[in-house]
């Protein structure tokens, strides 16, 4: 691939970013400027791999694409590749920055959940779930703001993809999303609530005395990531910005209770990032 395509493939996803992964291209202002395009590939990747099952008509062109993903990364596929701009780019900054396809090839498979109409059991198999997929995000970036070397911030990661999940589950029932369903069936039925008629919109008050319960879980591995986040070097912590956002989202739930929730406005977003910045 010419330097102009490889370059033009980086444009190409910081438009990705700023369009579709709002949250993440903000957070990458944060970083180096040389780096910005490397994050932005990533938050590329996260827009394109984790719309995989809204894009796809039925299953089976679902596990199709994410296998074509995995092949593309394992460089089975270096002509189609080099075709495509996100996946260009993407093994460009895992070539520059040492990371491990493996981590991705977990990352695909973990988003097989979503292109099938099941049920996450339990909170456990949640937790696995977030750290499979939005806590290996953030482990990679955090590998790209230490340029390639070892992080140690593989237990703060965790931290954040579980409490992205969790909170993920909560926020999807406020938006009136139910497939994927998130929330596990375990905790679902512990508050007494027959999960296929939460699946159809019922519950009422038991159904956000479960989400409520999810929501406290977020918090509390936001809170864990945030002090594993503390002594790690400042350079790291643009990579766990996207917290900002969600604590921020999980406020605004907790307050609409009954009205209709809606996410922040992007210059609340803006902000919620900036502060949490200032912080670190």
């Amino acid at each position: 691939m010419s330097v102009a395509a490889l370059a033009e493939a980086y444009v190409h996803c910081g438009r990705i970013a700023r369009e579709h992964e709002r949250d993440l291209w903000l957070a990458a202002l944060f970083a180096p400027e040389r780096l910005r395009p490397h994050l932005h590939a990533l938050a590329a990747f996260a827009h394109e791999s984790g719309g995989v099952a809204a894009r796809a008509r039925e299953p089976m062109a679902g596990e199709m694409r994410l296998a074509w993903w995995r092949e593309a990364l394992a460089g089975a596929r270096p002509t189609e590749a080099a075709g495509a701009p996100i996946a260009a780019a993407l093994i460009d900054t895992m070539a520059k920055f040492a990371l491990s396809v493996s981590i991705f090839e977990n990352l695909l498979q973990a988003l097989t959940f979503d292109v099938y109409d099941d049920a996450m059991e339990s909170l456990e198999a949640l937790e696995g779930y977030g750290i499979a997929t939005a806590g290996a995000l953030t482990a990679l970036r955090a590998r790209v703001l230490a340029e390639g070397r070892e992080t140690g911030a593989q237990a703060a990661s965790d931290a954040a993809g579980a409490g992205l999940a969790l909170a993920r589950a909560v926020l999807d029932f406020a938006l009136g999303r139910r497939r994927p369903m998130l929330a596990p069936r375990a905790l679902i039925e512990r508050h007494g609530i027959s999960f296929a008629a939460t699946r159809a919109g019922g519950g009422g008050e038991s159904l956000h005395a479960a989400l409520t319960e999810l929501a406290d879980a977020a918090e509390a591995r936001f809170d864990e990531a945030e002090a594993r986040l503390a002594a790690l070097p400042t350079a790291l912590a643009p990579a766990f910005a996207p917290l900002a956002t969600a604590r921020l989202d999980l406020r605004r739930w907790r307050r609409a209770r009954a009205a209709p929730f809606a996410p922040a406005a992007p210059w609340r977003r803006q902000w919620a990032l900036w502060r949490w910045a200032r912080r670190r």
